[in-house]
């Protein structure tokens, strides 16, 4: 059975999909992120990584002390190895999370995130997909028909 090209122009931009099944509508939505959000999202991915730096060095530890021999470890290299590359991975993250520049974050604040929350074969469906997505907080969700 031939696929056939579904095309919905939004002012949220265009989705497309390719399926055998009947779609209706299309659940989309398209949300400015305020640029305090976006600087917490980083500062919490910052303590990620701090968090993961101390149990790596604690691993290590313990590695080089012999009373760990087991666990994760990257393919082809040692337990030791591996400790090194990932802390060196994190403290990596750190500093490029820290580089980010106010105009970076002024820009990605200026600039929607638009989500395709999913495609529906009955208006019904697609009215509880919107309720789903309220509940998460989104705003600005919208119904499109499929033509």
């Amino acid at each position: 059975m031939k696929k056939s090209v579904l095309r919905v122009e939004t002012e949220f931009g265009t989705f497309t999909r390719q399926t055998n099944r009947v779609y209706t509508h299309l659940v989309a939505s398209s949300n400015l992120i305020p640029e305090t959000d976006l600087r917490a999202r980083d500062i919490r991915a910052i303590g990620d990584q701090l968090r993961n730096i101390r149990e790596y060095r604690k691993s290590l530890a313990e590695v080089e002390r012999g009373e760990r021999d087991w666990g994760c470890r990257i393919p082809g290299k040692t337990m030791a190895e591996s400790y090194v590359e990932w802390i060196a991975k994190s403290e990596a993250r750190i500093e490029e999370l820290k580089s980010i520049t106010d105009e970076a974050y002024l820009a990605e604040a200026a600039t929607p995130e638009v989500i395709c929350w999913g495609w529906t074969s009955r208006l019904d469906l697609a009215q509880k997909l919107v309720s789903s997505t309220a509940n998460l907080g989104v705003k600005n969700v919208r119904i499109f028909e499929v033509k």
